[in-house]
């Protein structure tokens, strides 16, 4: 009876302490499960979020470029695709908003909208992803089987929408793949109670009365386990050796747990902070992004280096002071600064041969180049604030310099420029290059075409001395209506040029034909009538020259189908030929030619308002004649 009740005792007391272990190992893997879960999901949002990025990088550089579209949507899908996956099965997903499936790594050209949660036919899924992440952005939980094998599993889903390309971005994976590490801390629980029991059963059961009160409070201490309470458990000295082991396992294993759930929490604070950083960091981008669209939208380069300079310090918050010097002739002008005396700086008139020019971006203390110029211009150092560092960019192309921009920390707070700082500065640098080397070719291109045209119009004047003066006037009617369309600078220049060239065709018509006194016969008209195309296959050659060819070519075409060299209708007829159809009849009715007397203003008004919609564009009509009257006025 005595040894029963021992067993019972024994048996009880193992129950005891095998639930306590178990519930000291469930409360830890249900800690460290629901870490993983949550750090899996800023992993997930995080990798939306920088996806989203990617997405209008692409956006913008399609717009930038006039790329086609469809291209760029695929360089997108390309780069998510190429991107390493943190969990076994987790991958990104885009629908369109009609649940069209854009991008998956097993389902191709399908419709989702209607697919079901595995376990839960009621619950559209993919409807639900496409609301959350046109609100806002979120999360959204279903089943859904695993890709190796036909069970189910609970997938985590983070979605956002980009609605330039109307299409719903989310990264998905399976909880099962957070909890991987969480699973070895439940297998180890279970593998240490089953050691720990198996060993109580061989060695205690012949010792009950000796182990009970020592296992007794360790069975207390386990039952009252609390992860922000735990301390290590002082035991009497026990001559057992199992009871000795076990003390100093339960303290080994509550050392681990502690240390595992402070890690935990550690851990968290990481990612929470990482969270953070590239949150601020993905708004700089965005910022970057947009504000380097802005810029280079400025055509004069001054204005240009101006917007770049005033957007540095938002990128580069160490900077106190700074300032633009360029390259005029042979002296350095300083065009804006941010606390130094830019009058003072300019009085000096620095020579180029003793300024400071930098091929790459470079940080130096400043006291070396301001030793160096100094020594010639002893009055520098007066219209400087006390400099600590200089961050150097140079403005520069590769084979030309034009200036630099510096920026400088101040003395007093002794600040460094970071690494993050440097690289911002080294992208400012390639654009302010790519900017700069633009612009060499646009004047390149500018002088080439200006050059062309010039000895174009040398040869018209020389075969029809009537048309003298005509496509200057032409060009500069042109211009002026450009202008009040309210029309980009560089088609105001485009359709400039088209007016200085547009009667080009007529080099290759007869002499006789083209200053015949009187009337033309249709044999002699319908050789007239050439010269446009004529035009065109001249000016199409000459790659710089295309656009403007077909601006040319059509500039004799009528609303109503009745003009030449294509007949088109007015919907067809380029605008710019529009334009160029009415500034060319309204000089050649106010001009004096061979077979008639000029017309005045009112006459050639009422002209131009009678052959509106027959033969010009009623609204360019419209827009002309108030243009014409503003002058009189």
């Amino acid at each position: 009876m005595k040894y029963r009740l021992k067993t019972v005792l024994f048996i009880l007391i193992m129950i005891i302490f095998l639930i306590s272990i178990l519930l000291t190992g469930f409360y830890s893997y249900k800690i460290s499960k629901n870490a993983l879960n949550e750090k899996g999901k800023i992993l997930l949002k995080n990798s939306v979020k920088s996806a989203m990025v990617l997405a209008k990088e692409k956006y913008n550089d399609h717009i930038k470029k006039y790329d086609n579209e469809e291209n760029a949507k695929i360089s997108l899908e390309n780069a998510l695709s190429s991107i390493p996956s943190d969990q076994e099965n987790d991958y990104y997903i885009i629908y369109d908003s009609k649940g069209n499936i854009i991008m998956h790594p097993e389902i191709k050209n399908q419709n989702a909208y209607n697919y079901s949660d595995a376990k839960n036919p009621e619950f559209k899924m993919v409807q639900k992803t496409i609301e959350i992440a046109k609100n806002g952005g979120g999360y959204i939980e279903y089943n859904w089987k695993y890709p190796k094998n036909t069970s189910i599993g609970l997938k985590i889903s983070y979605a956002e929408y980009f609605e330039p390309w109307d299409l719903i971005i989310t990264s998905t994976a399976y909880y099962s793949d957070f909890n991987k590490e969480a699973e070895k801390i439940k297998n180890y629980m279970i593998i240490f109670s089953i050691i720990f029991i198996s060993l109580g059963i061989i060695y205690i059961n012949n010792f009950s009365k000796k182990i009970s009160k020592p296992i007794e409070k360790i069975s207390k201490e386990m039952k009252n386990f609390d992860i922000n309470l735990t301390k290590s458990y002082n035991s009497e000295k026990n001559k057992i050796k199992e009871i000795e082991e076990i003390t100093y396992s339960y303290n080994k294993m509550v050392k681990q747990i502690k240390d595992s759930f402070d890690e935990i929490e550690s851990m968290n604070e990481e990612i929470e902070d990482s969270y953070k950083e590239n949150q601020k960091l993905m708004n700089k981008m965005e910022n970057l992004i947009s504000i380097s669209t802005k810029i280079f939208q400025q055509t004069d380069k001054k204005n240009f280096l101006v917007e770049v300079f005033d957007n540095l310090f938002e990128f580069i918050p160490e900077a106190d002071y700074g300032i633009i010097s360029t390259v005029e002739q042979d002296r350095i002008i300083f065009l804006k600064s941010k606390g130094h005396d830019l009058k003072g700086l300019n009085s000096l008139k620095i020579s180029i041969n003793d300024y400071d020019f930098k091929k790459n971006v470079e940080i130096i203390k400043n006291t070396k180049t301001i030793n160096k110029i100094s020594t010639k211009y002893p009055q520098l150092p007066n219209h400087l604030k006390n400099i600590y560092k200089t961050l150097f960019i140079p403005i520069r192309t590769e084979n030309k310099f034009y200036g630099n921009i510096t920026l400088h920390t101040s003395y007093e707070s002794k600040s460094n420029f970071t690494s993050e700082s440097f690289r911002f500065a080294e992208f400012f640098y390639s654009f302010i290059k790519m900017f700069m080397t633009l612009k060499e070719f646009d004047e390149i291109e500018t002088k080439t075409q200006t050059d062309i045209i010039i000895s174009l119009i040398k040869m018209i004047e020389y075969k029809d001395k009537y048309t003298k003066g005509h496509s200057e006037n032409v060009a500069k009617l042109a211009k002026k209506m450009a202008i009040e369309m309210n029309l980009p600078e560089k088609e105001i220049q485009k359709i400039y040029l088209a007016g200085l060239v547009h009667d080009i065709g007529k080099v290759l018509i007869k002499d006789e034909i083209l200053n015949k006194p009187g009337k033309l016969t249709p044999e002699e008209f319908d050789e007239i009538k050439k010269h446009p195309l004529y035009a065109y296959e001249v000016l199409n050659k000459m790659t710089s020259m295309k656009e403007i060819a077909k601006i040319v070519k059509h500039h004799h075409e009528r609303c109503d189908g009745k003009g030449y060299p294509d007949g088109l209708k007015c919907d067809q007829i380029p605008i710019y030929s529009k334009i160029l159809s009415i500034v060319d009849t309204w000089d050649a009715m106010t001009s004096n030619r061979i077979y008639r007397n000029k017309l005045t203003k009112e006459q050639a008004l009422e002209e131009l308002y009678k052959c509106k919609k027959t033969q010009f564009d009623e609204n360019i009509v419209e827009i002309f004649s108030s243009m014409i009257k503003k002058e009189e006025s």
